[in-house]
């Protein structure tokens, strides 16, 4: 369930500081870029964190919940919940809220939601008292850690603050119902795990809220996308073979960052206008050196097969040379194994041994090579290295010539840059006729100059000015008053009333009234769109109500390598070494089938 908050006052005038910063940030200041991505983080999360990593210590718990709108939005779930189960007289069911940051202010959280939503302290656990609301943060002792969970888990400890400690080995699925993501991360294997606290087997009740409360025009919005982007990658991997676990800095771009943290159309058309314009040189600049590699390819290609056979020969020369030098070092061993005191140098035996095995590895190497179809030019030039470090002690085994092996080497790059640039894109090699290919580079080129010319004409402009306005139509679509969407919030909490046993868990229907018993046959809607639930507004009508943005759409898959099947498969591991027993065991089961199946 992903909700979209306004920015306080106090945001927005932080959030200004922000985007002056990002302003900065280029692809050679990563700095800048990531000062200003976390500073926007924090300040989504509270504006007060912005200022200071460490909390005043006059400020009062109401004053730091009223200042942020993601922390008052979360405590005033939290309340609605309590009061909820109150109101039906029944036990409060527990709920979770994580952030990997600004721990130093749980505290404050914590104390807000005793004293204004009215959690006890001190409620007696077997030896020990616990509060109904705790912290489980790194650096607190396994025993009160354990007591904690525990306590969560049979109904006494109502409410659970966290950092990164309760991402893995702390289950407080009991009788959880709500667990509220204040601080998005960056992998989407965390999220898993961290869904998995309370999202799985064994909870009582029939219902699971995930919920993350993001504020707009800050990194909140933009880190989730880019979540949404690579969870989908990990999730399409089991069906089309693509991959995705871990969000790079490669996938950052810092006009991408500036646009997400703008609220300003004219900054962000201009800001458009910019990049399409780079964005259509930048082609017109790789065209052009397209065809400037095309003009010298045939005299590279003629270069590189030339140093290459000349090296093929020098290389089966010294191959021949080497198999002489066998027969004269197996000769001495023989030798000096029959008559040592005929030798001087008592160490000559070691040495004639020693250079033995040097020259059967070398000679392996370099027939294994003459016989490899294709040959790799790698291969070539290592061999001829580790030839040339090599000290032989027999004549005729002289180095490779340095001047052909450099000229080899500096016309192997430029032919395989060649082969990348622009061969391997159209399926061909330097072994193809590459006759026909100039006039298809500068119909390219000449392709690449009539877009520079649109994307400079009055046209263009227009089209990012709609753009523009559609997205900030958009923007302004997905945010609501706090109260506007605490209230959407409430109105789900009929899903508390549905214990496991009288869910439907095949037909995923959601209930829109409360669940009396279990005999009851309550009113259900069939989920058509797992993106929205059908809830009944104050005056009966039915309204969708988005639970999440769908996230940009996904590139199209790039063929899977085996590097790729393999991430993917310790990202399952990850997930799978939530479970215990034997559905754990039927898991790993069918990793191992994937694997041998991946190759």
């Amino acid at each position: 369930m992903t909700t979209y908050l306004n920015m306080s006052e106090e945001q927005i005038e932080n959030q200004a500081a922000v985007v002056q910063q990002a302003m900065s940030a280029s692809f050679t200041n990563p700095g800048a870029m990531l000062k200003a991505m976390a500073r926007s983080l924090d300040n989504a999360l509270s504006p007060l964190m912005f200022l200071s990593k460490i909390p005043d210590p006059t400020l009062s718990c109401e004053e730091f919940v009223e200042k942020s709108p993601k922390v008052r939005y979360v405590c005033e779930c939290i309340q609605s919940v309590k009061e909820y189960h109150e109101g039906r007289k029944e036990p409060v069911s527990g709920q979770v809220i994580y952030a990997n940051r600004g721990k130093e202010f749980f505290p404050l959280i914590k104390e807000y939601l005793e004293k204004v939503v009215g959690y006890a302290k001190k409620v007696p656990f077997g030896d020990v008292r616990l509060d109904e609301v705790e912290i489980i943060e790194s650096g607190m002792s396994e025993t009160r850690k354990d007591n904690v969970k525990e306590a969560f888990l049979a109904g006494v400890v109502k409410v659970v603050l966290g950092t990164a400690t309760i991402k893995e080995g702390v289950d407080l699925q009991t009788r959880g119902t709500v667990l509220y993501n204040m601080y998005p991360d960056w992998n989407p294997t965390d999220l898993i795990q961290l869904e998995g606290r309370i999202h799985r087997q064994g909870n009582e009740f029939g219902y699971v809220r995930i919920v993350m409360p993001l504020v707009v025009n800050s990194m909140d919005v933009f880190v989730f996308q880019k979540l949404e982007e690579k969870k989908a990658r990990i999730n399409s991997i089991w069906y089309r073979a693509d991959r995705g676990n871990v969000l790079d800095m490669e996938q950052i771009d810092p006009e991408e960052i500036k646009y997400a943290l703008m609220d300003n159309p004219h900054k962000m058309v201009s800001l458009k206008l910019d990049k399409a314009m780079k964005m259509a040189m930048d082609e017109i600049s790789l065209a052009t050196e397209n065809l400037k590699i095309y003009g010298e390819m045939k005299g590279l290609i003629y270069g590189y097969n030339t140093y290459r056979t000349s090296l093929l020969g020098a290389l089966e020369t010294r191959l021949g040379k080497l198999h002489h030098s066998l027969t004269d070092q197996e000769e001495k061993v023989r030798r000096f194994a029959a008559r040592p005191d005929d030798f001087l140098d008592k160490k000559t035996g070691k040495k004639a041994e020693e250079m033995v095995e040097k020259i059967k590895n070398m000679i392996g190497r370099m027939e294994n090579f003459l016989k490899a179809v294709p040959q790799d030019d790698k291969d070539l030039l290592d061999i001829i290295r580790s030839f040339n470090a090599t000290y032989w002690d027999y004549a005729g085994l002289y180095e490779f010539e340095s001047w052909t092996t450099n000229n080899f080497r500096e016309a192997f790059s430029k032919v395989k840059k060649a082969e990348r640039q622009i061969l391997f894109a159209r399926n061909m090699t330097i072994h193809d006729d590459l006759s026909d290919l100039k006039a298809e580079l500068e119909t390219e080129l000449a392709r690449k100059n009539d877009y520079l010319q649109h994307v400079k004409s009055e046209a263009f402009k227009d089209e990012v000015f709609n753009t523009v306005h559609r997205e900030m139509a958009s923007r302004a679509s997905m945010r609501g008053e706090l109260w506007e969407q605490v209230a959407k919030f409430k109105k789900l909490n009929v899903l508390l009333s549905y214990k496991s046993d009288n869910t439907d868990k095949i037909a995923c229907l959601l209930p829109q009234t409360d669940c009396c018993d279990i005999t009851t046959a309550p009113q259900m809607a069939p989920v058509v769109d797992v993106d929205y639930v059908n809830v009944e507004t104050e005056v009966g009508e039915l309204e969708q109500l988005p639970l999440s943005l769908p996230a940009e759409p996904v590139s199209a898959a790039a063929e899977p390598t085996g590097k790729d099947y393999q991430e993917a498969i310790e990202a399952f591991r990850v997930m799978v070494d939530l479970l215990e027993g034997s559905e754990r065991e039927e898991y790993l089961e069918a990793i191992e089938a994937f694997e041998v199946m991946a190759g």
